[in-house]
């Protein structure tokens, strides 16, 4: 594979990554239970279609004929990726509940 794909899959995993970090589940595997606000979660997913969106300027460079196609294969590959290394990921340990009678800070 040439320069340009692999420029390519680095920025579509990137993508994949970004909007991971938007979604719920994502965040609560990697420990982060309050949920984002509006405005950083439209920052992730923006940024996250910025890059895939960057990506396929270095398919089209390689190919011009066989550019789209490849690029959706990098999404959809980088996708599956993203998504088994975030389940393969353990839960983050919970914390013991309050002994009766005793309220939690």
């Amino acid at each position: 594979m040439t320069g340009a794909v692999w420029l390519a899959l680095a920025l579509t995993q990137t993508a994949c990554l970004l909007w991971a970090g938007a979604l719920p589940w994502p965040r609560q595997k990697l420990g982060y239970a309050a949920p984002l606000p509006t405005h950083q979660r439209r920052v992730l997913r923006a940024g996250a279609g910025v890059l895939a969106g960057l990506a396929l300027w270095p398919c089209l460079l390689w190919r011009s004929d066989s550019g789209w196609p490849l690029w959706i294969m990098l999404l959809s590959v980088c996708s599956v990726l993203t998504a088994l290394g975030l389940s393969l990921l353990p839960y983050p340990p919970r914390k013991p509940p309050a002994p009766p009678g005793h309220r939690r800070l």
